[in-house]
């Protein structure tokens, strides 16, 4: 398996891990519930969300395995910058 390709499986299994932790928070469950409630409005609104929302999630895993992915490599990068520094003498 290609560096990228692992990295990408490590990305997706702490994303799916810090998800599944979020969604267990207070905030989190009062905003799913006004999403809901606005769904829940209209037909109309119902339609709409049903189209949008996976979009939405779409928007959002990408973005945050892109944001992930970079903070590995910047994590990375300073830890090679850092350990000639840290180094004991």
């Amino acid at each position: 398996m290609r560096f990228i390709e692992c990295l990408d499986k490590v990305i997706e299994d702490r994303i799916e891990s810090t998800n599944d932790k979020i969604a267990k928070t207070e905030w989190y469950n009062v905003l799913q519930d006004k999403l809901i409630e606005i769904q829940n409005r209209s037909p109309e609104n119902k339609k709409v969300l049903s189209e949008y929302n996976p979009i939405s999630e779409e928007i959002f895993r990408e973005t945050a395995k892109a944001i992930y992915r970079q903070a590995f490599c910047d994590g990375a990068q300073a830890a090679i910058i850092m350990a000639p520094i840290l180094a004991p003498k």
